[in-house]
């Protein structure tokens, strides 16, 4: 394998290193042999090793991979954005300083006694270590002052302490001075003394009295630096974190002694962002400016103050080159990854995590709902603004704490910042990149790319990168006529910049590898790239040098562009004709799968190939769990526009029924209409050859109506379809008489929604004798319908108590999928293990206990093994037949197994669909039984799964109250307290009247509905289900107060 050596223009940093060791007393001629030769070594290893052809067991290169510095990508070593030392006597304080070291790991780092790993040295040293490397210390004076140091170790102490004089202080006093002398920053909060001493024992009582002088001192000494008194035990500690945040972002403006991690300038803007963000911010600027990376800041400086943090953008946004790598770490969970290639309220439903049933309501109430649901201490973030609908336009106009990101100002946010290159600290943001990237880097270098760069973060860091490598005075030419605040310009200048640090292979090569979509998790394959576009290991070597492409975590000899705004900047529409190639070599060689197809359909198109019959071949096959079922909906839309209006009703159809898998009612509605409208006109004119797709078309829409409770449009919708097919079963009987069973079965489905159930037994009756006659033609085609419909009916039958009849349906139903299972085992398992479970409840409610279990352990072994086979698909529905054992066990008397099974299940409630329910409320009768003290938890955590569902539009709030009522009943503490104080914020938000609270003892769950009818806000970090709809009653009744 052939390695490419660099002309002096691209020499690289190991060359530059090999030449520096001094020679001694080799031969200058061995010398320069050896130093060769140890050059072609190392770069071919370090070729090997960043193509994934070569492993290290301890330590490699590509360990090292780049990540985010102010938006673009440097080394990440893990550090965090601020560490805060956090300085009070420990056992008096202990709880009070959980709640404040909790309360700041959730946005940065808390540096504490209580997480130090021990090192054989003095706890004073190891204190003063700690808060040295700290940014900022956070005093807790209590009025017990603390144990006292015998002697001082810190002989370089600088601080004018009276230690030095033989005079004792306790650590905190220590700690104190200390802080002073080093003039860190720091906040002071004093513990109430009268209250303290109202709860102190007797020991501590003599303590405080043989320290009060000590502590006395030491009050005098922080004198106006106080804060406030703070309560021990109370809730006052959210006030720390309160300021703390708005002290970090004043200290920062004004150029106080305190640097973020990986981050710097910007102080005016991020000081303007976060003091905006309770009402709303825009942030606009050219890509790669630094737009995400300062939101990411200030969101964690407003995690830090208690907000909740949703971001919603595209997946390639975050995957590469953009924001700051810290706020991903903290807030990896508060990320949601739309689908398709536009933002709608639908989706911000979603990031909320809001019961579907919202997206089913008109955009005004959504509008609304989410107007107050962000004003609820939530911060939302949209980044990728250009993509968002004009209904998510005026949601941003309405609500209060919104912050989005737009390369162009759009005017819908109360607050504005332009952002433009790094401009007060460039040479400061050279010198840092410098340092992780090109150490080497002389000053004059700095200087000319400081100035080049105009602080543009992207475009700087390529340039620090690659540093040894440039001709600056040809690179200044590049910027003539260019006006960096305009996006177009500034994505010229990077692309000018690129080209300038690569050679031409490697620089045509990463052009067209910038069609090729990187969300793909196997994209970009080397192998494949290799073959495709027929370049040696060193183009590929040089991109990696030059910090273009990067290894993708966790996957190897696959890659990613280091930074998107560069993919953006080279897209070339010449490279989509290889890039068809390059799949399906890939596929070649990995096997077919259906993100490479659709991408080469995608391609295709790109190509202006007609694509329209593999668009709709291939739809029915992907599912929105493939990460292509979002790239489908983009080529659906892109189709539409490019088809005439009498060509484009199915393509409408099939973006109908894509929205719909993804619960994008409003979308999908549309897309059916518009097909809708279109086939009518060519029914017109064709009634024979277009009626059917209307009524196809209708059955489409009556399902999405079903789904959205929308049952008058939907019987409309189904009723008109269901008259075109039977007319056209009558000429002819073939072709339409399965539609007919169809859409009389969509219409049982629907009475049966609206207990109309004679209604819908007639309709399954209808379908059922068509499915039997089709059957006995063709009964491999048409005998899974018979089972399917027989399946419906025996639901039905349970649910109106005629149970022989279900029995017998039930049954039929098993036997045909056990007779279909001889031929395609795996496909019809399921479907056998559905139908023994839905047999154990049936016995289950006739008292046939024997027969029911019997069903239930049949189901439960289909179920098991294919949890083990695929838990994402299956483990539900074996948690579900489990319970369904364990509720049998319980009616058997046989208890003890039963609570056994119960206990497992609740471990994984989150995977049941009604979170544990009616396991919470079994157990709490189980344990009542027993004994009061052990239900009260069940009855209460019963309580809480049944408020999800009752916000989830099931009517369950009787039920909600009726185990709240329980637990004030069984428990006369503080629970039972909580409790009541919850039953009567439910009774204030159903009357809407005033209610007087009960005087009970209670916890902070009771407190935040106290503080909440105050029109205080209160929040806390929730632990479990009470405490989320404590959290959701204390958020209701704010919004009803306002």
């Amino acid at each position: 394998m052939a390695t490419r050596i660099l002309s002096s223009k691209h020499k690289t940093s190991l060359e530059i290193a090999v030449n520096s060791v001094r020679c001694g007393d080799i031969p200058r001629e061995d010398w320069h042999r050896f130093t060769s030769f140890l050059f072609f070594v190392f770069s071919f290893m370090y070729i090997l090793l960043h193509l994934g052809l070569l492993h290290l067991c301890s330590f490699c290169y590509t360990c090292n991979t780049y990540k985010s510095l102010n938006g673009v990508p440097s080394y990440y070593t893990g550090g965090s954005m601020l560490k805060v030392f956090v300085s009070s006597t420990f056992r008096d304080l202990e709880k009070e300083r959980r709640k404040i070291i909790e309360d700041l790991d959730q946005a940065l780092e808390a540096s504490a006694m209580e997480k130090f790993i021990p090192r054989g040295e003095k706890s004073q040293k190891m204190c003063i270590d700690q808060l040295k490397d700290s940014d900022i210390v956070i005093f807790l004076i209590s009025p017990l002052y603390g144990s006292l140091l015998d002697t001082c170790i810190m002989k370089d102490c600088k601080a004018d302490c009276t230690m030095k004089n033989g005079l004792k202080i306790s650590y905190t006093h220590c700690e104190y001075r200390y802080t002073l002398a080093e003039k860190k920053l720091h906040m002071a909060y004093k513990v109430h003394e009268k209250e303290f001493l109202k709860g102190m024992g007797k020991k501590d009582k003599e303590k405080y009295r043989k320290t009060r002088k000590h502590y006395k001192t030491l009050e005098e000494e922080v004198g106006d630096e106080f804060y406030r008194q703070i309560i021990r035990g109370s809730c006052d500690l959210g006030i720390v974190r309160e300021h703390l945040a708005q002290n970090i972002v004043t200290w920062y403006k004004e150029n106080e002694n305190i640097h973020f991690y990986q981050f710097c300038g910007r102080r005016k803007d991020l000081y303007d962002l976060f003091t905006g963000m309770d009402e709303s911010v825009e942030v606009y600027g050219v890509g790669g400016v630094g737009k995400t990376t300062l939101v990411h800041v200030a969101l964690l400086l407003q995690k830090l103050r208690g907000k909740k943090i949703i971001t919603v953008g595209k997946k390639q946004s975050y995957s590469t080159g953009s924001g700051y790598e810290y706020f991903r770490k903290k807030c990896a969970e508060d990320h949601y990854t739309i689908l398709g290639e536009s933002i709608t309220l639908d989706d911000i439903v979603s990031a909320f995590s809001l019961p579907e049933e919202v997206k089913t309501w008109e955009n005004q109430e959504k509008l609304d709902i989410l107007s107050k649901v962000i004003a609820e201490g939530v911060i939302l973030f949209i980044d990728d603004f250009h993509l968002t609908d004009d209904d998510v336009k005026t949601l941003v106009k309405m609500a209060r704490g919104v912050v989005v990101s737009s390369r162009r100002r759009t005017d819908v946010a109360r607050n504005e910042i332009h952002l433009y290159g790094i401009d007060d600290e460039r040479d400061r943001l050279v010198e840092m990149l410098a340092e992780k990237l090109c150490p080497s880097l002389g000053d004059l270098a700095k200087k000319k790319i400081a100035d080049i760069a105009e602080g543009h973060p992207v475009s700087t860091e390529i340039l620090v990168r690659n540093g040894e490598k440039i001709n600056f005075e040809e690179l200044e030419k590049y910027k003539e006529g260019l006006d960096f605040s305009k996006p177009e310009h500034a994505a010229e200048f990077l692309e000018r910049v690129v080209q300038e640090v690569l050679s031409e292979d490697a620089f045509q090569l990463l052009k067209r590898l910038s069609v090729i979509n990187v969300e793909v998790e196997s994209n970009i394959d080397w192998k494949s790239v290799r073959r495709t576009y027929k370049v040696g290991v060193d183009v590929m070597a040089e991109l990696i040098e030059a910090g273009m492409v990067q290894k993708k975590e966790g996957k190897e000899g696959v890659y990613e562009f280091s930074y998107h705004h560069i993919q953006d900047a080279l897209v070339d529409d010449e490279g989509h004709k290889e890039a068809v190639e390059y799949y399906m070599d890939k596929m070649r060689r990995v096997g077919e799968n259906y993100d490479d197809v659709v991408e080469i359909l995608f391609h295709k198109m790109m190509n202006n190939e007609a694509m329209v019959d593999p668009f709709l071949e291939l739809s029915p096959l992907v599912k929105p769990v493939h990460y292509s079922f979002g790239r489908m909906i983009v080529i659906g839309e892109m189709l539409k526009k490019r088809l005439a209006k009498r060509e484009r009703a199915p393509v409408s159809v099939i973006l109908g029924i894509l929205y719909s898998d993804v619960n994008k009612f409003k979308e999908a509605e549309e897309a059916f209409k518009e097909a809708l409208q279109i086939y009518r006109q060519l029914a017109e004119e064709n009634p024979e050859a277009y009626l059917p797709e209307v009524a196809g078309t209708q059955n489409n829409l009556g399902n999405l109506y079903r789904n959205v409770n929308k049952f008058k449009e939907a019987e409309e919708a189904f009723k008109e379809a269901l008259q075109i097919y039977r007319h056209s079963a009558e000429k002819n009987p073939e072709a339409y008489l399965l539609h007919v069973a169809g859409t009389q079965n969509n219409l049982g489905n629907l009475y049966w929604n609206v207990n109309k159930f004679k209604e819908a037994e007639e309709a399954y009756k209808e379908a059922l004798q068509i499915y039997r006659q089709l059957a006995e033609k063709n009964i491999e085609a048409y005998l899974l319908h018979v089972a399917m419909t027989q399946n419906n009916l025996g639901a039905l039958y349970c649910n109106v108590n005629k149970f022989k009849e279900a029995e017998e349906a039930y049954k039929e139903a098993l036997q045909i999928y056990l007779h279909s299972k001889e031929e395609n085992p795996e496909a019809y398992l399921p479907d056998i293990a559905m139908m023994q479970n839905n047999l154990g409840n049936l016995y289950c409610n006739v008292n046939k206990f024997k027969e029911a279990e019997e069903a239930y352990k049949e189901a439960l072994q289909i179920r098991r093994q294919l949890a083990e086979e695929n838990p994402e698909a299956y483990l539900p529905d074996y948690l579900q037949t489990q319970a369904n054992t364990a509720f049998l066990y319980l009616d058997t008397n046989r208890v003890k197994k039963g609570t056994r099974i119960m206990e497992t299940i609740l471990e994984k409630r989150e995977l049941l669909p009604d979170s544990g329910a009616r396991l919470f409320g079994k157990l709490g009768k189980v344990y009542e039984q027993k004994g009061k003290e052990k239900s009260v938890p069940y009855y209460f955590h019963a309580a809480a799964a049944y408020f999800i569902l009752f916000k989830q539009g099931i009517p369950y709030l009787d039920t909600v109250l009726h185990y709240l009522t329980k637990v004030t009943q069984l428990d006369k503490t503080e629970h039972g307290g909580d409790a009541a104080l919850m039953i009567a914020a439910i009774r204030i938000l159903s009357t809407q009247k005033e209610t007087t609270l009960p005087d009970v003892l209670h916890t902070r769950r009771g407190q935040v509905i106290i503080e909440a009818l105050k029109g205080n806000k209160l929040s806390f970090e929730p632990q479990d289900e009470v405490d989320l709809m404590a959290l959701k009653l204390a958020s209701e009744l704010l919004i009803l107060l306002s």
